[in-house]
């Protein structure tokens, strides 16, 4: 049996003052984390299915070019490492599914996801500002955590249903869920601009 394709991929620093990371194409199955390591923008490790993977002026760019068969056994899989000296932007375009993010050490900037996410962990920095976290398509099974203290808004567009905040379970819904806005001048923001299903937001 051969081994499964693998690509690894680095960026330097260099003189970037900020990052944008761009993934597009399927995203599953991918770990996205902070890194520390001198002299890196990100680094890139694939397995199985491997995307496209580039940099130019501090933006990221990650093409998935096609999905496996859902029932295929081996579905790949993904990390990418961002470097903590410089602020980021992260767009995910297209569904993605099965992602864990692990940017406590980060300075995030904005997070978006441009379709239907799902199976999604996300475990986010102190803010500096405020900063909006978008989902631009349905929602299933996603928990957010922020640290402890830092407040966050939640606007459900589409209605919802098994959703806790903090511990309060709200249960089901209707259309335009809105909660107290934040006062603190750091705070997240989290827009869903469709319906959500299963969402725990904590700290």
């Amino acid at each position: 049996m051969t081994n499964p394709s693998t690509l690894d991929a680095t960026g330097d620093l260099a003189a970037a003052t900020a990052g944008e990371l761009r993934i597009s194409g399927g995203a599953a199955n991918l770990t996205i984390a902070d890194n520390i390591k001198p002299g890196q923008l990100y680094h890139a490790h694939f397995r199985g299915l491997i995307p496209t993977v580039g940099d130019e002026n501090g933006t990221v760019t990650v093409r998935y070019k096609r999905r496996l068969h859902p029932l295929a056994s081996d579905q790949g899989e993904g990390s990418i490492e961002l470097s903590a000296h410089v602020p980021w932007n992260v767009h995910v375009y297209d569904a993605a599914a099965g992602i864990t993010a692990t940017l406590t050490a980060l300075t995030l900037t904005s997070l978006s996801f441009d379709s239907a996410l799902a199976d999604t962990a996300l475990d986010l920095p102190t803010p500096l500002g405020a900063v909006e976290i978008r989902i631009d398509g349905p929602v299933r099974n996603l928990r957010l955590r922020r640290p402890s203290g830092v407040p966050v808004g939640v606007h459900i567009v589409g209605g919802a249903s098994h959703i806790h905040i903090d511990g309060q379970e709200l249960g089901a819904i209707g259309p335009g869920y809105r909660s107290t806005a934040p006062t603190s001048p750091n705070h997240y923001t989290l827009v869903i601009a469709k319906a959500a299903d299963r969402l725990t937001v904590t700290h």
